[in-house]
C-alpha cells in the first residue's frame, strides 16, 4: 500500500509540472541572458533618421524565461509579444498573432519567424535592428527612476543653457548653416540650405545618443552613410554604426564641437527661417487677445533681445491693463508640419509674474508642448489638445 501510494503521488506530481510546463511560452536568451532581462525604453528616433522614425513611445521587456513583449506605453498597447532566443547577437521571434497597436515604422514585416539583431553599446543601451531600421533603447531600473529628476541625468542639457544651436552667428545667410538640438540624452544635426526652395527649412542628417562623458569629451553611439551630407568636422566618422568622442565646450553664446582635430562652433544668438516670407517674420510683432480659463490676455510675439530668439509674451490683463504682468516661452515654428513649439521661459515668467500665478502654473506645464496653428492674412488659429482659438493678429 505504502508503495502504491508512493507511486500515485509521483505521477500526480509529474503530472503537474508536465502541465504547468506546457503552458509557459518561453525563449533562451544565451550568454547575454542577465543583461538582457529588464524592461528598455525607447530614446528618440532610430539612428540615422527622422521624427517619422519616433521610438519614444516605445518600451521593450524581456523576462528570464525569454519572453518578450513590444509595447506602446503612450497608449498602453501591445505592438507585438512572445518568445525569443538569442544567438550571436540575434533574436529569434516567435510571436503570438494578437497585437492591439501598430509596429514602428520600418518595421512592419516584423513578426513570428523574423530575426532582429541586437547590440549593446553599454550595459543600459540596446539597439535593436530589423530591415536596416535601427532603434536605441534604454534600460530601466530603480536607480534611473531616482536619478531622472537629477541634472546630472541630463549632462547635453546641463552643458548649455539652450537647447538649439547655429553654425551662422548670422554674419553670412549665403552659406549652409548647421542646426544642432540638444535633448536629455542625445542630439541631432539638421541642415538648413539658404538656396533651398523653402527657405530657412531645416533638413535632417543624422542624430547621436549619449553614452558617457569626462569632462569635456562626449561619447556618442551613433550612424554615419556617404548619402549624408555632414559638415566638414564630422566627415572622418566611421560609416555605419561607431562609438565616436566629440568634445563639447560651451561659452556664454556658442558652444564648439571637435572631432579628429577640426572643429565647428554654433551659436544661439539667431534665428533661421524670420525672413520676410516665413510664418516667423509674420508673427513676429503682432499681437491678440487670447481668452482661456475664462479671462482676456493681451499676447504677443517679438524677439527677445537677449537671445534674438521669437518669444511669445502672455500678459494677466487686457491690453489697456495697468502695468500687465506676464509669462513668457521662445516658440520655435516648423512650417512644413504647422507646429509651433513652446519654450517655457521660468527664469523670464518668476520675475514679471512669480510662480504662485495661476497663468504660470498652465504655462509652466506647456514646457516643450507642440501646438498645430495655420495663418492666414491676420488671423492665427492654434490648436491644443482638443481645443482651438481663433485669434486676429494686430501690429505690436
Amino acid at each position: 500500500m505504502k508503495k502504491n501510494f508512493l507511486l500515485l503521488f509521483t505521477l500526480l506530481l509529474l503530472a503537474l509540472v508536465g502541465t504547468g510546463c506546457g503552458n509557459k511560452v518561453s525563449g533562451s536568451l544565451g550568454k547575454d541572458g542577465a543583461e538582457l532581462v529588464g524592461t528598455w525604453n525607447g530614446v528618440g528616433n532610430a539612428l540615422g533618421r527622422d521624427d517619422s522614425y519616433s521610438c519614444d513611445y516605445l518600451s521593450f521587456s524581456i523576462d528570464k524565461e525569454g519572453t518578450f513583449t513590444l509595447k506602446d506605453i503612450a497608449q498602453n498597447k501591445t505592438c507585438l509579444s512572445g518568445s525569443l532566443s538569442a544567438k550571436s547577437g540575434k533574436f529569434s521571434l516567435d510571436t503570438r498573432e494578437e497585437t492591439t497597436a501598430e509596429l514602428p515604422s520600418g518595421w512592419d514585416g516584423l513578426g513570428s519567424g523574423s530575426t532582429l539583431s541586437y547590440d549593446m553599446p553599454t550595459k543600459n543601451k540596446l539597439v535593436l535592428t530589423y530591415d536596416n531600421v535601427s532603434y536605441l533603447f534604454e534600460k530601466q531600473n530603480d536607480s534611473s527612476k531616482q536619478t531622472s529628476k537629477n541634472s546630472s541625468a541630463s549632462p547635453l542639457l546641463n552643458l548649455a543653457e539652450n537647447d538649439v544651436w547655429y553654425s551662422n552667428d548670422g554674419s553670412n545667410e549665403d552659406k549652409t548653416t548647421y542646426e544642432l538640438s540638444l535633448y536629455d540624452n542625445y542630439m541631432e544635426l539638421y541642415s538648413i540650405d539658404p538656396k533651398a526652395a523653402t527657405e530657412g527649412e531645416a533638413t535632417f542628417l543624422t542624430n547621436f545618443f549619449y553614452l558617457s562623458s569626462r569632462d569635456n569629451e562626449f561619447t556618442f553611439y551613433t550612424y554615419k552613410e556617404a548619402s549624408m551630407k555632414l559638415p566638414d568636422f564630422l566627415k572622418d566618422l566611421p560609416d555605419g554604426f561607431s562609438k565616436s568622442t566629440i568634445t563639447m565646450k560651451a561659452e556664454d553664446d556658442s558652444i564648439t564641437l571637435s572631432y579628429n582635430g577640426k572643429s565647428l562652433s554654433f551659436y544661439n544668438n539667431v534665428i533661421y527661417g524670420l525672413k520676410s516670407d516665413s510664418d516667423s517674420y509674420r508673427l513676429c510683432d503682432t499681437c491678440f487677445n487670447w481668452k482661456f480659463d475664462s479671462s482676456d490676455h493681451f499676447s504677443y510675439f517679438t524677439m527677445n533681445p537677449d537671445t534674438n530668439t521669437l518669444y511669445l509674451y502672455v500678459t494677466d490683463g487686457a491690453e489697456d491693463a495697468d502695468e500687465p504682468k506676464y509669462v513668457a516661452g521662445e516658440v520655435h515654428i516648423n512650417e512644413k508640419k504647422h507646429t509651433i513649439t513652446y519654450h517655457f521661459d521660468k527664469d523670464l515668467s518668476e520675475e514679471s509674474i512669480g510662480t504662485d500665478s495661476n497663468l504660470y502654473k498652465i504655462f509652466e506645464k506647456m514646457d516643450k508642448t507642440k501646438l498645430s496653428y495655420t495663418l492666414k492674412d491676420k488671423q492665427l488659429t492654434l490648436k491644443l489638445d482638443k481645443t482651438t482659438y481663433k485669434l486676429t493678429l494686430d501690429e505690436y
